[in-house]
């Protein structure tokens, strides 16, 4: 029986647990920087906790450099993510780069869907994190829309945020990973040339500790954590 709960009924719920439960820990970036601007913070934590992981970048953002040949910035971009993978304490034989179209990634469905079933297979994680489906980027709800039909059984997914805060019911305490979060963040010299995410992500995870009632938390990162199916239930049918 599938059982929905409504957005606005999260913040509700909110709790900052130390980390999420899960010692398999599967991460779609749907372009290589999200998995750091978006949970970068939580994946240090798995990281210190001992967790093995594992992350898909769906395209390799080759649209992301402006002037450069998407041939060039495909090496530029998966060269920084692996170096951010380093700085995180992610081994690079973890990380997996499938080249779906940046931008147009609803046209692979069939191809990446294959690709994602194939690693969810192998792995069989016990947590996801991807970008939320309310996250205003044509990638990430497609992200979204080939989670939900590769999965052949229910499990604990973690949505977290880049381009549009959402509403949480989770938030990770980040104020000791801060400093690895950012010095991993700048390892995406391409992005950060085009946009100062640095400063407006930081300054979220900034905002999302500070409005927490522990002063404590300065910094954390604010997730949608639910079961899939409850999760894909709230989702609207297109983006």
């Amino acid at each position: 029986m599938q059982v929905r709960i409504r957005l606005h009924q999260l913040y509700a719920q909110l709790q900052a647990p130390q980390l999420f439960a899960g010692k398999k820990i599967l991460v779609l970036a749907p372009h290589p920087d999200d998995e750091v601007f978006g949970c970068g913070g939580a994946l240090i934590k798995h990281v210190q906790a001992g967790h093995e992981i594992q992350v898909v970048y769906l395209t390799s953002g080759e649209q992301g450099i402006a002037g450069k040949m998407p041939t060039e910035t495909i090496e530029i971009r998966e060269r920084e993510a692996q170096n951010a993978l380093e700085i995180m304490g992610i081994p690079a034989k973890n990380a997996f780069f499938f080249r779906g179209p940046d931008g147009a990634l609803h046209d692979k469905m069939a191809e990446m869907l294959q690709k994602t079933q194939q690693v969810l297979q192998n792995f069989q994680p016990d947590l996801i994190y991807l970008p939320s489906f309310l996250d205003r980027h044509a990638d990430h709800f497609t992200a979204n829309r080939l989670l939900q039909a590769a999965l052949v059984k229910n499990v604990q997914v973690a949505a977290y945020e880049i381009w549009t805060p959402h509403i949480p019911n989770r938030l990770i305490d980040i104020s000791r990973q801060i400093a690895i979060k950012q010095k991993a963040m700048q390892a995406y010299a391409s992005q950060l040339a085009q946009l100062d995410y640095e400063a407006a992500l930081l300054g979220l995870n900034r905002y999302r500790g500070g409005m927490y009632t522990n002063p404590e938390v300065v910094y954390a990162e604010a997730y949608m954590y639910l079961r899939s199916d409850v999760y894909f239930a709230e989702m609207p049918a297109s983006y």
